[in-house]
Formats: structure tokens, C-alpha cells, sequence
């Protein structure tokens, strides 16, 4: 669960940089970042709920 949240970090300060002019890269960098982690914590939470316990 820890690189979710790392990854999560990650994105909130592209995000963060991207708002203060750090362009498109940033943009894109950060999208990634917060989709990744959304997609993994979706899968352990999805794991979790099917077998119970992990």
C-alpha cells in the first residue's frame, strides 16, 4: 500500500508544480501518476474484498 501512496504524493505536487507554470509535462506527468495509483488501490481494495483478507 505504500507505493500508492507515494505515487499519489508524486502526482499532487506535479499537479502542484503544473498549476505554478510548469507546463505540459508536468500535466501529463501527473495524470499518470494519479491514474496509476488510483488503478493499484482499486486492485488491492478489489483483492481484499474477493479473498477477504489479503
Amino acid at each position: 500500500m505504500r507505493h500508492v501512496y507515494i505515487r499519489s504524493i508524486i502526482g499532487v505536487i506535479l499537479a502542484g508544480a503544473a498549476i505554478m507554470g510548469g507546463g505540459p509535462l508536468c500535466i501529463i506527468l501527473s495524470i499518470l501518476m494519479l491514474c496509476s495509483a488510483y488503478m493499484m488501490w482499486k486492485k488491492e481494495t478489489g483483492d481484499r474484498n474477493d479473498r477477504g483478507e489479503k
